[in-house]
């Protein structure tokens, strides 16, 4: 399992500065040491789903986000080719 903190991770300096970038996910890590560390069929079901719930909520996080900036993106062409068919039709 990769460390978050290690040089290239997602915690990087390049990575900060990305608009997808959000602290408040949550680390996965914990999660899957706890379905690793688990014994018997309660314990590891509880901390799988614990895991799967974190996975989605991350997922789901990370797919606004790329949501939003799409969306901003798609604003900002639309600007441009209004614009520009403006200068055509002159």
């Amino acid at each position: 399992m990769e460390n978050d903190d290690e040089e290239g991770g997602f915690f990087d300096k390049e990575n900060l500065e990305n608009p997808l970038y959000e602290k408040h996910l949550f680390s996965l890590s914990p999660a899957v040491d706890e379905v690793r560390h688990a014994i018997g069929v309660g314990e590891t079901a509880g901390a799988t789903a614990k895991l799967v719930g974190k996975t989605v909520a991350n997922t789901a996080v990370i797919a606004a986000k790329l949501g939003w900036v799409t969306l901003k993106g798609v604003a900002a062409t639309a600007e441009k080719l209004a614009a520009e068919a403006a200068k055509a039709a002159k």
